[in-house]
């Protein structure tokens, strides 16, 4: 399965937010992560915090990265608020596998 998470406009004056967290701390563990669990995981029981965060955690449990992409694109440097010795990555691809859903992959770019 793939998913695309595609964004023309570069970073739009949010230089210093995102050269702090980059694409694995902001768009991988909020929205990718969070598409993984919807889509990986059992109904909870209940849908209250515990019983939901309970699902999560399995599902992440059962989930192993096999690649792992890290990049900046050619004018990231030039985007306002980024130093120029900056090693955050914009870019980030991973390719996951589950055990829950018979060993599909994700593929999340």
């Amino acid at each position: 399965m793939q998913i695309i998470l595609s964004e023309n406009i570069g970073l739009d004056g949010r230089g210093a937010y995102y050269d702090h967290y980059g694409a694995l701390k902001d768009v991988y563990k909020i929205i990718c992560s969070s598409s993984w669990h919807l889509l990986a995981w059992k109904s909870p029981e209940k849908l209250t915090g515990e019983y939901i965060r309970r699902e999560r955690a399995r599902v992440l449990e059962k989930v192993r990265a096999i690649d792992i992409l890290r990049g900046q694109y050619d004018d990231y440097h030039t985007e306002a608020n980024i130093p120029p010795t900056s090693t955050t990555e914009p870019l980030h691809s991973r390719i996951s596998r589950s055990t829950i859903l018979a060993g599909l992959a994700f593929l999340f770019i």
